[in-house]
């Protein structure tokens, strides 16, 4: 006659399978996860570069100004949701941060994303990358840099053609970089795995539009 209950080895048998299932469980939660984070990092990117857009045509006609786009954004509420201001630096989901400045003199403005110091850099530069690729025609230059975060400084070269994406009228220049708009994925892992590797500092992308783009 078989004995009621279960032994010592069938229920840790079981404890067994319930681990495996839940470290699978919580890896797949994670990816959609980071996923639905990508996703709100692109949509909160183009309504802050649309957000400019619209502004363009009012920013034209103040001269000899210097404008915190952030703070600006801010006060209109055009900032969107997920993007936070703090003392005019922009803050995104990931923590991240963008130092977003008009300077009408110059007839440009220019921003600086630095990215969060952790292991998803590389992917979170190629989905910025990615989400500004379609507004080529404003962006007049685009290159990336790394901070050593010591007196090493900054590593960065403009004529480094895996960190340096030319506007849609250089394409043709001496230095023969590649434009944004023409730019593949294959392009953009290359830029990021060689400035967003963590191990060696944070990574930062900049982006300078102009008011007339030819």
């Amino acid at each position: 006659m078989r004995e009621k209950g279960r032994s010592m080895v069938e229920m840790l048998g079981v404890l067994a399978i319930i681990g495996v299932l839940s470290v699978g469980a919580i890896a797949g939660y994670s990816k959609a996860m980071l996923k639905y984070k990508l996703n709100i990092l692109s949509q909160s990117l183009t309504q802050l570069v649309q957000s400019y857009v619209t502004l363009l045509p009012q920013l034209q006609h103040e001269q000899n100004t210097t404008h915190n786009f952030i703070k600006l954004a801010d006060e209109l509420n055009l900032l969107p949701e997920h993007f936070k201001n703090r003392n005019g630096i922009g803050y995104d989901i990931f923590n991240s941060y963008i130092v977003f400045l008009q300077r009408t003199a110059g007839q440009r403005f220019v921003f600086a994303y630095t990215l969060s110091d952790d292991m998803l850099s590389e992917e979170l530069c190629r989905q910025i990358l990615t989400t500004m690729q379609p507004w080529s025609s404003f962006i007049g230059i685009t290159f990336l840099q790394r901070d050593y975060g010591n007196d090493s400084g900054y590593e960065g070269d403009l004529y480094d053609s895996d960190a340096f994406f030319s506007a849609d009228n250089g394409c043709s220049s001496k230095y023969a970089h590649k434009c944004l708009a023409q730019a593949t994925l294959t392009d953009f892992n290359k830029a990021c795995s060689k400035f967003c590797d963590t191990e060696y500092g944070k990574c930062s992308l900049h982006f300078q539009f102009y008011f007339n783009p030819e």
